[in-house]
């Protein structure tokens, strides 16, 4: 998804802050373990990332 070493640290660092934000708000809403609510914002992320990665290489994309 990032094309350097900084993007790709920023980009870790963002999409962890947002699985905690988004996992503690979800827990609390729907009244679930935050753990496993962390765990499937994580899962979701990556899913989201796989696919973006395989559309932007299927577009023409120059990544390795």
């Amino acid at each position: 998804v990032a094309r350097g070493f900084r993007a790709t640290i920023l980009t870790a660092a963002g999409c962890a802050v947002l699985s905690v934000v988004a996992g503690i708000f979800s827990s609390f809403a729907m009244n679930l373990p935050a753990g496993g609510a962390i765990v499937v914002i994580n899962i979701v992320l990556f899913v989201v990332a796989y696919a973006f990665r395989k559309t932007r290489m299927r577009g023409g994309g120059a990544l390795p």
